[in-house]
């Protein structure tokens, strides 16, 4: 027996096992190093570096109210200045407040981390 599939509906499954494979590797992680979904009693997480982009894509000012940048590299790694922060809202999920802001990751995958005044 053979089934024929087309160009897209193979590019279509292969990305859906890549995305599985990806989510057995988290399943992995969490497994290999113990699950914890108890929150630290204390954070201390330098965000002073990241570059956050307003929706018109400029470089964000300081004080300004809802900005955003990539998670990760395209490739998948961590950027350096923002890679403490992302892997925290990996694990513990929601959002983090640091000061006057609140930290969480947006989009469908996870590859947008957003930066909002709270008050």
């Amino acid at each position: 027996m053979s089934i024929k599939i087309s160009d897209e509906g193979l590019e279509s499954l292969l990305s859906y096992l890549d995305e599985l494979k990806e989510t057995e590797n988290k399943i992995r992680e969490l497994l290999t190093e113990g699950f914890s979904s108890k929150l630290p009693n204390s954070v201390n997480i330098d965000v002073s570096q990241i570059q956050f982009y307003t929706k018109n894509k400029d470089p964000a000012g300081a004080n300004t109210q809802w900005v955003w940048c990539f998670s990760k590299n395209q490739d998948g790694t961590y950027k350096s200045e923002s890679k403490e922060l992302v892997e925290y809202l990996e694990r513990y999920g929601d959002s983090l407040k640091v000061g006057d802001f609140e930290f969480s990751l947006g989009g469908d995958k996870g590859q947008f981390l957003n930066r909002r005044k709270v008050k």
